[in-house]
């Protein structure tokens, strides 16, 4: 059996580490010198380790300032290989998902958020209603965060950590309603409705808010998609 090199097996070192130590996204890695020392290899070694968590998204190097932690930590911008998937049938396929999974999302939210996770939803659902000059992307941001602090709230970091899957749906819709204004202030009735479940500790409610959101969401993009997702929800 082939065994891994030097710098794999430091990589896999630097792995056990971030997660020893809790490690969160956006703090500062330790300095090559410093992990030569714990590991006692080469700054070379530690380089090329390095680059192989970079390369897997779990930190990120800034020349000239360090090396941080990833702000989502192993977990690459299509993580599913969406890229690769039938386009076609993506954008419904990828509402049946979002149908299928962030119901239950809003019900485990509701059910486990903290005051803190609560505090962090209203904030969203307030910043809607200030103005801004790009308005289209700048919902389509704080729609991601929405959906992102649901996550957050379920207190299951499988769920948190297919989020960004669940944000490709998102912003698939986007390109395809981001001149429908009337669309984000639909969007945004649902949201502040899920909010309220949510804050209100009514999980059948906050589920049943997020199935009319994710339905309306499809209804807005194509009323084709909208009627399969009928059917199958039915």
């Amino acid at each position: 059996m082939v065994q891994p090199k030097l710098s794999e097996q430091t990589a896999a070192g630097l792995r056990k580490l971030i997660v020893e130590r809790q490690l969160k996204p956006g703090d500062r890695f330790f300095s090559e010198n410093i992990l030569a020392d714990m590991f006692n290899v080469g700054r070379s070694t530690i380089r090329e380790a390095v680059k192989i968590l970079a390369a897997e998204n779990v930190v990120e190097i800034f020349h000239g300032k360090g090396t941080f932690i990833c702000r989502r930590t192993g977990i690459n911008s299509d993580p599913l290989g969406l890229y690769f998937a039938n386009q076609n049938r993506l954008l419904f396929n990828l509402l049946e998902t979002r149908l299928i999974v962030e119901p239950h999302i809003a019900f485990l939210a509701a059910e486990r958020a903290t005051n803190d996770d609560i505090t962090r939803l209203e904030r969203v659902v307030r910043v809607y209603d200030e103005p801004f000059e790009d308005r289209e992307a700048r919902f389509a941001a704080l729609d991601v965060d929405f959906h992102t602090i649901l996550a957050d709230c379920t207190k299951n970091d499988v769920l948190h950590r297919f989020v960004p899957s669940i944000c490709d749906a998102i912003w698939k819709g986007r390109d395809e309603t981001a001149e429908n204004r009337a669309s984000h202030e639909r969007a945004v009735v649902c949201h502040r409705r899920i909010f309220e479940a949510i804050r209100d500790r009514a999980p059948d409610n906050a589920r049943e808010e997020m199935i009319i959101h994710i339905k309306q969401t499809a209804q807005d993009i194509s009323a084709g998609v909208f009627s399969e997702l009928d059917l199958f929800v039915a």
